[in-house]
């Protein structure tokens, strides 16, 4: 038989940080990672040659996570950053933060710990702790978040990449987690709607489930969602809309955008169905 493209949820940090270096590789790159190529390694290049589509959409989506977490560290007094299945993420690396700013990467050690390795060398912004935990071990889980609550007074929760593999209840279940914590006051979360969900999985479920990670979670109505989970809405920034602002857009959206401007009243009921974005939660 032959191996899985996606062998494990690990091998998707590997796609991700691929694109992210793509992107940083541009004349006109909307932000730069040296360390991604590096990260990606050839199984981060195999994946990408092979779902080529979301080249736009990953970096996209890392650029506007870049944005609110350092327009929310520039206004308020957040002194942790705690990264849930932090992935091949290099923020701690290469974005300008404050050395005192305790920055916490949560993950399984199949990835942080060949990631450590290949960033030995590196000296992170500010203070970074890499925590080896499976974040699917509740009772673990809120030990962590606990221990991480007493070290922090105003934390950021960060879950870039990870929601959309759990299902509701899961989410659920950290949502009520995150607001047991009473430091925990933000969370930055990815936001995808159903449909953009359906295609995703008419393209890609087969990878996804050969790894044992498939896309499942993409409420109707997230703003209800999260509110009756004790997170409001902050901020909301459109992953379609900063696409096209940063010229990104892919073919079918420019499609999309032309008919809409000839029909508004359709244009802005597509704009509902398929609204994804990145979106600022702040507990009540």
């Amino acid at each position: 038989m032959a191996e899985p493209l996606i062998r494990s949820i690990s091998d998707t940090a590997r796609w991700v940080a691929y694109h992210r270096a793509t992107e940083s590789e541009r004349a006109d790159a909307i932000f730069r990672d040296p360390y991604a190529r590096r990260l990606a390694g050839e199984r981060g290049e195999l994946i990408a040659g092979k779902l080529k589509q979301n080249a736009w959409a990953i970096a996209v989506r890392t650029y506007l996570f870049d944005k609110a977490i350092l327009g929310l560290l520039s206004r308020e007094p957040v002194d942790m950053v705690v990264n849930l299945a932090a992935g091949l993420d290099s923020r701690p690396y290469r974005l300008e933060l404050s050395p005192s700013l305790k920055w916490v990467e949560v993950d399984l050690e199949e990835i942080l710990g060949p990631k450590r390795e290949m960033l030995s060398s590196e000296r992170p912004c500010c203070q970074l702790d890499v925590i080896n935990q499976h974040l699917g071990d509740e009772a673990e889980r809120r030990r962590l978040f606990s221990q991480l609550n007493q070290r922090a007074g105003n934390v950021l929760v960060v879950s870039e990449g990870l929601l959309g593999y759990l299902d509701e209840d899961k989410v659920t279940s950290l949502a009520a987690d995150l607001h047991g914590q009473s430091h925990f006051q933000y969370w930055l979360a990815e936001i995808v709607s159903p449909k953009v969900l359906k295609m995703i999985n008419r393209k890609w479920e087969h990878h996804f489930k050969a790894a044992n990670a498939p896309m499942t979670f993409a409420p109707a109505d997230w703003r209800k969602f999260y509110r009756d989970r004790g997170w409001e809405m902050v901020e909301f920034e459109d992953i379609a809309q900063t696409a096209y602002k940063m010229n990104r857009e892919p073919g079918m959206m420019k499609a999309f955008r032309v008919v809409g401007d000839i029909f508004p009243s359709w244009g802005a009921k597509q704009a509902k169905i398929w609204e994804s974005g990145v979106a600022l939660l702040r507990r009540v």
